[in-house]
């Protein structure tokens, strides 16, 4: 230690430098930042307002002493603390004490938080796993059901045909007669705006009738087949697309007269038809649909149909100029 004083006079200051250390429970040349803590925690445990007592008082006083004079507040002397010195720390003790409240409380908020973060986190993921799991569920139980109703079915298959008596939002009400009465079933269809459509993308209408295939004996057991109908219905499918194809060929620039562009969009329906089925003329019905309003059919396929070697083929048949 640098002393500018007397021999003697350095060897008492550095004899009460390391006995002020050891009050404090710290190693001799402990910096600043350490003499404060130690300070703040032997406070906190001898000051009267927290430990009573004439034991307790005289530590603090010692601590006190330890502190200002490590700290450089006050230079060595013998005296008494006032109560004055007592209020100054216990003032610093209470912003002390203060501080540490904040940064544990701080602290605590924060844990919170996160736990709480986890917590949601682990939440959304069980949701997102059970909504998986629901949906693999119920794809799984609607193809079994359906397997399951298609083997009945055709175990004893009683052949009938379904009239369409309503059409709603995705559903289409139908009747059909098993031993003289009459069952009103729902079925649930796809949609392109506000047409209903079947399993083939053909528009619905009341009065359409479809074969409809039931068990012997037990008509809950039952399914629609679109695909097979009355003549009615497949004529005005057949007259809806030729009425389309006249209005494309028409936006197409064809200049004939409305005889010729009726029997060319004619000839037009059946040979589409031959090749394409139901398909086809469901793709000329939605030629002007948004692909994503209706996936199966819609202008972007309708163009590709259209512009095809095999369609534009069968363009040139109905002019007359296939090979």
């Amino acid at each position: 230690m640098f002393c500018v004083n007397s021999h003697g006079f350095c060897i008492f200051r550095h004899y009460y430098m390391n006995h002020y250390y050891q009050i404090l429970g710290l190693e001799p040349g402990a910096d600043k930042d350490a003499i404060k803590k130690a300070y703040r925690r032997l406070a906190m445990k001898y000051h009267p307002d927290v430990n009573p007592g004439a034991e307790a008082r005289d530590k603090f006083l010692e601590v006190l002493e330890a502190y200002e004079y490590l700290m450089g507040i006050r230079e060595y002397q013998k005296k008494k603390f006032s109560e004055e010195d007592l209020r100054k720390a216990a003032e610093v003790m209470v912003e002390w004490a203060r501080q540490q409240a904040k940064a544990k409380y701080r602290e605590r908020v924060y844990k919170l938080r996160k736990e709480r973060e986890k917590e949601q986190a682990r939440q959304y993921t069980q949701a997102i796993y059970l909504l998986i799991g629901l949906v693999v569920m119920y794809f799984t139980l609607s193809w079994g059901w359906g397997w399951y109703k298609d083997l009945m079915i055709d175990n004893a298959p009683v052949y009938t045909t379904a009239t369409v008596v309503g059409v709603g939002q995705n559903r289409v009400l139908y009747q059909f007669e098993v031993n003289d009465e009459v069952r009103e079933e729902r079925d649930y269809v796809s949609r392109d705006g506000f047409t209903m459509l079947t399993d083939e993308g053909l528009p619905l209408e009341i009065g359409d009738e479809f074969e409809l295939i039931y068990q012997e004996g037990n008509p809950d057991f039952h399914r629609l087949n679109y695909r097979k109908m009355s003549a009615e219905t497949f004529n005005r499918y057949m007259l809806s697309v030729s009425n389309a194809l006249q209005q494309w060929l028409r936006e197409e620039g064809t200049d004939i007269s409305p005889e010729v562009l009726k029997l060319r969009a004619d000839c037009l329906t059946l040979l589409i038809f031959q090749e394409y089925e139901f398909n086809g003329l469901s793709m000329v019905l939605h030629r002007d649909s948004f692909f994503l309003e209706n996936l199966g059919h819609n202008s972007l396929r309708w163009y590709l149909m259209s512009h095809s070697d095999t369609f534009q083929g069968l363009i040139k048949q109905c002019r007359g100029e296939a090979d």
